[in-house]
């Protein structure tokens, strides 16, 4: 027959090899002791200072290199895809824009994607100039 205690705190079975552990009143866990970080100030030193502050530029630049360098490579399927869309809707449609047109075709269709590129490429750098001015 094992003997089995009752713990004097909360009145639980406490089992033989299973020992009691100091309960304390102050909700305060002490497991976590080794965990806790002194609030002491480094001492200053210049060079670290200098290194430190020379470090959080270069990880500004390499930051907006990468939003630029995203942005970029996400409005290359964007641009291709609408640039396509344009030319089918003028292909479809190209004896609305204009009866002569209808007689030549050709040169309607490559003046009209001259002009889509343009605005297309205005809008891409009015889109670059915003991603500028925002850093």
């Amino acid at each position: 027959m094992v003997r089995i205690e009752i713990c004097y705190f909360c009145s639980s079975r406490i089992y033989p090899g299973h020992g009691i552990v100091f309960a304390r009143n102050d909700s305060k866990d002490t497991t976590f002791d080794f965990e806790k970080r002194r609030n002491r100030p480094v001492k200053y030193d210049r060079e670290a200072m200098g290194k430190t502050l020379l470090a959080m530029k270069k990880v500004k630049e390499v930051q907006a290199k990468r939003e630029k360098r995203f942005f970029e490579n996400r409005h290359k399927g964007a641009l291709a895809k609408e640039k396509a869309a344009i030319k089918a809707e003028i292909k479809d449609n190209i004896e609305l824009l204009a009866p002569a047109a209808a007689v030549d075709r050709e040169k309607t269709l490559t003046a009209i994607s001259d002009k889509a590129k343009q605005k297309a490429s205005a809008a891409a750098s009015k889109a670059r100039a915003l991603m500028e001015t925002e850093d």
